[in-house]
């Protein structure tokens, strides 16, 4: 690690945007297309798993625009920011969930942010970044001293209709080709995930330590029965309406062996598991949810939602914004008369905009690298930067291959490391490069990218060849 060490002390005179990911099928097109306006802008950006720095060390000093390093809700283990801080990235905190939360209003949901940030755990040089408002105003009655801003959130902006165009192959690809079909969208991984219900309920999952027990064991019962519904519900809907395609789309988190099985034999019905759910969405007719963040997408890209509420959920669990939005139905009859009667489009309700302040996000962090005078790379550097991530990754082959053979024989160890692999999904991360093709069509630019194999990916402006 001796030359890598070196070139990162040669490379700090401009400031490298590092943008980890956590789950790719929510947060990779996002952050491409992010990363595409900042290289535009002129930056050099770095995509890779959230973790792949923590292992290897880091390139140069930066931006670090993300939530990740912490890992845990509040209190958090403060180490993987302590050691940024030493190689001189500013953390500019930017929460994949910051504004969705369970619970009936702001004042519940202002308790859930509560739990993801210590914003007084951050500094002067870093920056508070918000989805909206009444996030902003949480933060700020703390008085931190790092900066809180409200920017939005890059995953909510690639649903603008101005990208619409840009995305149609890419979409078409990545659904095969489907389209104007009715999708189902489900979140149900308490009951259907990859921890299965037995262990959440005896204290062995992690989400049990949330709230007591009593109220834990009401909200999975619940769930189940809503999974159950749903699913009652879709094979309903495709006798009703057999000249329709359903496409049911399970959370990243959820078993799709069930949802497999149960429409085994139904024509009109697909289980698709992988893929960009965005494309999904935009080349549905209409969404059926219950508790989905996809219903806020969907509406914002002017898809009709159908909300399916069969049952009530305890009021402390219920997804009350996603819940809010399009048509309410209570019952399957409901459903049928909506469908037979269906409105072109929804717009986003208000409810929906006191959480996410428009569709901006990718422009507002723009502004603010500028405003805050944050430093582009040249030429050397990039190739510096270039050469240091090869270096790390032929210094660490010997490393990655312990870790393989200490998974192998450790079965807790290597069935984490299972989950952890399928909820990022690096086959999907491979889909960075098709992406990043899509944003170079809706901005109009010719920015580059290299891969390095499947650790992480760079976009630069394009006077550098990589």
């Amino acid at each position: 690690m001796k030359r890598a060490t070196r070139i990162l002390n040669n490379s700090d005179q401009g400031d490298v945007i590092y943008l980890p990911l956590e789950v790719c099928k929510r947060e990779l097109v996002g952050k491409v297309f992010l990363a595409t306006y900042l290289a535009k802008q002129g930056h050099t950006v770095v995509l890779f798993p959230l973790d792949l720095f923590d292992r290897y060390g880091w390139p140069a000093s930066g931006i670090y625009i993300g939530k990740n390093c912490f890992r845990t809700g509040v209190p958090y283990d403060t180490r993987y920011y302590r050691d940024m801080k030493k190689r001189g990235i500013s953390v500019w905190h930017l929460d994949e969930e910051g504004g969705i939360y369970a619970g009936q209003d702001v004042n519940d949901w202002k308790k859930r942010l509560e739990l993801r940030l210590d914003p007084k755990t951050l500094g002067q040089t870093d920056k508070i970044l918000c989805w909206g408002k009444w996030q902003a105003q949480v933060f700020q009655e703390q008085e931190p001293e790092a900066e809180v801003h409200v920017v939005g959130s890059p995953n909510f902006d690639v649903f603008d209709r101005k990208y619409q165009e840009a995305f149609l192959s890419y979409d078409l690809e990545q659904t095969g080709g489907e389209q104007n079909y009715i999708l189902v969208n489900t979140r149900f991984a308490l009951t259907n995930g990859f921890i299965n219900l037995t262990d959440h309920l005896t204290g062995v999952g992690p989400t049990s330590k949330l709230i007591d027990s009593y109220h834990f064991v009401e909200a999975a019962l619940t769930t189940g029965a809503l999974q159950y519904m749903i699913s009652k519900l879709t094979l309903r809907l495709a006798r009703a309406f057999p000249d329709k395609r359903f496409i049911v789309r399970p959370h990243p988190a959820e078993d799709p062996s069930f949802y497999i099985a149960a429409f085994d034999k139904m024509e009109n019905i697909s289980v698709r598991w992988s893929g960009d759910v965005g494309s999904w969405i935009r080349m549905s007719s209409v969404l059926i949810h219950n508790g989905c963040t996809t219903a806020i997408q969907a509406s914002l890209a002017q898809k009709p939602v159908i909300t399916y509420m069969p049952v009530d959920e305890p009021q402390d669990v219920e997804m009350k914004l996603p819940n809010s939005i399009g048509e309410i139905c209570h019952n399957d009859e409901d459903v049928i008369e909506v469908l037979e009667n269906l409105q072109t489009s929804i717009l986003p309700n208000e409810f929906i905009k006191e959480t996410i302040d428009g569709m901006q996000s990718i422009e507002r962090i723009s502004d603010l690298l500028i405003r805050s005078n944050v430093k582009i790379c040249d030429q050397s550097q990039r190739k510096n930067i270039f050469r240091f991530i090869q270096r790390t990754q032929k210094l660490n082959i010997g490393k990655r291959v312990i870790r393989k053979i200490v998974t192998h024989f450790h079965s807790p160890l290597r069935e984490k490391v299972k989950r952890e692999e399928k909820l990022f999904d690096f086959g999907f991360f491979e889909k960075a490069i098709d992406i990043h093709a899509v944003a170079n069509r809706a901005f109009g630019v010719s920015t580059k990218i290299i891969k390095y194999k499947k650790s992480c990916y760079v976009i630069f402006p394009s006077d550098l060849e990589g």
